[in-house]
């Protein structure tokens, strides 16, 4: 039988060879043009941004669900929340503290025309806010998100279209708003309820 010639050990085969020059001929230029056009400054890190986001003082607020009415005779409830707090007017629109990612995309009512709430509540007693909003003739009410953060609490009146593109005969709604007992804790708060023009703002003590 005859005997096949065995090749140097020295000896690289041609497709071998020309595998590596292939991977150096890859490397090299992707080398060049990573470090060329790379972002100076550290590398992005999901979990240490996701930790930075975790330890941002806006990720305190929480939500508060509430219960929302439209009272027939505003007069009569108004009656249950006295001796009602001081509400001063301050700036219109979401405070600064407050991210805005927390507010759903809506019209805010235009003006707040009248609040009333308690100067003082019950821990396990609901605690109520009666309040006329301002909306634009082609928005109607459609929800009241509440946010709270240590002793700050956020009211902010959410509107909608209104169905079959109709205008309201009244751009005036009557609110009543119910934070179950039990949500707030004994302590004093400011509370801020927000309007595209002129927020009304007041404190209240939690007993």
């Amino acid at each position: 039988m005859p005997i096949r010639p065995r090749l140097p050990a020295s000896k690289t085969p041609w497709p071998m060879k020309w595998i590596a020059l292939a991977i150096v001929a890859f490397i090299v230029p992707y080398t060049f043009l990573r470090l060329h056009y790379a972002k100076p400054g550290p590398a992005y890190e999901p979990n240490a941004e996701a930790e930075k986001r975790a330890a941002d003082p806006a990720a305190g607020w929480a939500r508060i669900e509430v219960r929302v009415e439209r009272p027939a005779d505003p007069a009569r409830v108004q009656t249950g929340l006295e001796p009602t707090a001081k509400i001063s007017t301050g700036s219109g629109g979401l405070p600064a503290a407050l991210p805005e990612a927390l507010a759903r995309a809506s019209a805010l009512p235009t003006d707040i025309s009248a609040a009333s709430a308690a100067a003082q509540g019950s821990a396990p007693v609901a605690y109520q806010v009666l309040f006329t909003g301002a909306f634009p003739a082609d928005q109607q009410l459609a929800d009241v998100l509440v946010f709270q953060r240590d002793n700050r609490v956020v009211i902010i009146p959410q509107s909608e279209p209104a169905e079959g593109g109709l205008r309201a005969r009244s751009d005036s709604t009557a609110v009543l708003l119910s934070v179950p007992a039990g949500t707030l804790k004994p302590g004093r708060y400011a509370a801020t309820l927000v309007a595209a023009h002129g927020s009304k703002q007041w404190t209240l003590e939690i007993k």
